[in-house]
């Protein structure tokens, strides 16, 4: 924490690859651009959101440096999709943020953007989705509807608004 209990902008970007994968990049491209809008409103050139393929070199201990960047990280944004209710790491990354908001005293550091439709998902199904109450968890902070802006380029207006 800063001198004045201001948190540095840092966050961790939790979502699945083949989500990322399956919309040709666009969810890198939407944390790209989110960055740079969260650098110019905060005025801090080391606001940064962590994603896993842009920041773990290669040959490195992948869930290691996880670990220690939900320990840096100072807020989430989890990308919510059918696959990332079925993702064990998902979870596992949101548990171990859970623990550190927790430490850090907050309950409003969690920003789930529900970026395709889950609504219609039995959440009692185990495969379907692993964790029922970690999903009403998310729900309860500042969950974002983005399904009506996914097919828009990230740095359009819409989206940028």
């Amino acid at each position: 924490m800063g001198l004045n209990g201001e948190l540095p902008p840092i966050g961790f970007w939790s979502y699945t690859r083949i989500d990322d994968q399956g919309a040709a990049g666009w969810l890198t491209a939407l944390r790209t651009q989110l960055t740079d809008i969260l650098k110019m409103r905060t005025g801090d050139r080391m606001t940064s959101i962590f994603q896993d393929t842009q920041a773990i070199p290669y040959g490195s201990k992948w869930f290691r440096e996880i670990q220690d960047a939900l320990g840096q990280s100072s807020f989430l944004i989890p990308i919510i999709t059918p696959t990332f209710l079925r993702s064990e790491f998902c979870f596992k990354e949101l548990a171990i943020f859970r623990e550190r908001q927790e430490q850090l005293g907050r309950d409003n550091l969690i920003f789930p953007l529900h970026y395709v439709d889950t609504d219609d998902i039995d959440l009692t199904r185990k495969e379907r989705c692993l964790d029922p109450d970690a999903v009403a968890y998310l729900k309860t902070h500042h969950w974002i509807d983005f399904r009506p802006l996914e097919l828009h380029e990230p740095t359009s207006a819409t989206v940028r608004r």
